[in-house]
């Protein structure tokens, strides 16, 4: 829609041209009214996006390539739709297709095949000099981990026939890829209430981390102050059978939040860095029932609180 309207978004500077997008997920009616919400709350002109931007309803289609296979090999055809979408893509600067899994039915762990996909794409937009936008669904173990695990599923040709790559995870739009220049710097947004995107203020984004660092390194304190009272190691590694998250993990106090949350184990980590920085805690060797020499974290003297004594006939109350 800023494309269409030549409005920049952000960070990012948009050059107008003509956009067409190619919805095999959502139906006209569910386009209008996004497409609806959008120029409202961005301010974006209708009459300028009526011009330049085309939604197609593609819902129908079973997909825009098959797989066949002939002559001992495994190839693609485009299906008889998609060659009249493809040659209707030559007029269009920008080609925005929702999405790979309903476009493309075959195997996505074949490199061949994928490659053969990206290059159909490309050359329906060559004609126009123009470029496509091809989304696609996260990968489970990136979408679990917040971008800890690959952010794409299947063969590495959806990475690398690809100029450029863009992934969205747990409010980070990280650039991934840039094949002719610098990766943009990763950009924190948030969904408002009709579901848009807003950029939220990377001063915002440090306090609010910041807080809840600090929160954070309060509960491992406490963590520790109830290991140590009650006689439980907690192991400096974190990595192996017996780890740091394990252990804190299967204490009554642990946080129930943080094992529920992708990055849970991540601010465990981050926590007890900052506390030993700061000197609030220390790493201590022990030797375990095996006789081998391991780290546990305690409490440094500083942070140590003093158990209450009962007052003495020397020490009336106050």
């Amino acid at each position: 829609a800023h494309v269409a309207d030549g409005k920049h978004w952000g960070p990012f500077n948009v050059r107008q041209g003509s956009v067409l997008v190619v919805s095999m997920e959502d139906t006209a009616d569910i386009l209008r009214d996004r497409l609806k919400r959008i120029i409202k709350f961005y301010s974006l002109d209708p009459k300028r996006i009526e011009k330049n931007l085309l939604l197609l309803d593609c819902t129908e289609l079973d997909a825009l390539v098959v797989e066949h296979f002939a002559q001992g090999r495994r190839h693609l055809r485009l299906v008889e739709d998609a060659e009249r979408i493809m040659k209707e893509a030559s007029k269009y600067d920008l080609v925005l297709i929702d999405n790979a899994s309903d476009a493309y039915a075959a195997d996505e762990n074949v490199r061949h095949l994928v490659r053969s996909f990206i290059r159909a794409l490309s050359k329906a937009v060559r004609p126009s000099n123009g470029a496509v936008l091809l989304l696609t669904h996260i990968d489970k173990a990136a979408a679990r981990t917040g971008g800890g695990g690959q952010t794409y599923s299947g063969s590495t040709a959806w990475h690398n026939s690809v100029r450029s790559r863009i992934a969205i995870t747990e409010g980070q739009l990280k650039h991934e890829k840039h094949q002719f220049g610098p990766l943009h710097p990763d950009v924190t947004f948030e969904f408002n209430q009709v579901g848009l995107p807003v950029l939220v203020d990377e001063t915002v984004v440090k306090a609010r981390q910041q807080k809840q660092l600090d929160d954070d390194k309060k509960k491992v304190l406490a963590l520790i102050e109830d290991a140590e009272y009650s006689g439980v190691l907690i192991p400096t590694a974190k990595s192996g059978p017996s780890n740091v998250w394990k252990q804190t993990t299967s204490l009554p106090a642990f946080p129930a939040s943080w094992e529920q949350a992708s990055d849970g184990r991540a601010r465990l980590n981050a926590a007890l860095e900052s506390l030993e920085t700061e000197g609030k805690i220390q790493k201590e060797q022990y030797t375990n029932s095996q006789r081998n020499k391991r780290e546990k974290w305690v409490l440094s003297t500083s942070s140590v609180k003093k158990k209450p004594t009962k007052p003495t006939d020397e020490e009336p109350t106050k």
